[in-house]
């Protein structure tokens, strides 16, 4: 009979242990529910995302939104300190005699590939939308030719040394070449 009843109170107290864990279980039940909730309205999202953006890649108006390859845009706080590094080193050279000049965006097509024939890879051109002719124009790929021109078309009122400086945004395709070296 002591057997018994020791074998009752074993029973017993595994039952308490079960219902001590299911108490346990019951307790966090609301957050594993909450978590399964959150699951479900995550990939229903996803969901309605690969759909809107199949319905994008469908109409001919969509953009996507992203800056040219080789291109970035600068943050205000970006910005403001390539402002002061430019500053910087603007107020160094003009201290030392420098003087800044600005030349166009554009220049004539003949000058740009008269000192560079070779690289006509690298030169936009420029055409009117109307079609009528005019000059060739090209968009500079480089600050060097905008600055022999200059140098070249007003020698006469350049006082010698000559320190000059153009910090300026260039436009190109950057075409890569094999070079074999001997």
């Amino acid at each position: 009979m002591v057997f018994i009843t020791n074998a009752k109170k074993l029973e017993l107290g595994a039952n308490q242990r079960d219902s001590g864990k299911q108490k346990k279980k019951k307790k966090f039940d609301w957050v594993t529910k909450e978590v399964k909730k959150k699951c479900k309205t995550k990939k229903k999202k996803k969901e309605k995302e690969s759909e809107n953006e199949d319905e994008d890649e469908d109409t001919e108006t969509s953009i996507r939104l992203k800056t040219p390859r080789g291109t970035r845009d600068y943050h205000p706080w970006e910005q403001r300190l390539r402002n002061e590094m430019m500053d910087t080193i603007k107020q160094n050279f003009e201290k030392n005699g420098g003087q800044y000049i600005e030349t166009p965006v554009m220049e004539l097509k003949s000058i740009m590939m008269n000192k560079y024939g070779e690289e006509e890879k690298l030169i936009y051109e420029l055409q009117r939308q109307d079609g009528t002719a005019a000059e060739e124009l090209c968009l500079r790929y480089d600050l060097t030719v905008p600055l022999a021109r200059y140098v070249a078309m007003n020698r006469k009122r350049i006082k010698s040394p000559f320190k000059a400086a153009r910090i300026g945004c260039v436009l190109c395709l950057y075409v890569y070449i094999d070079i074999h070296v001997r």
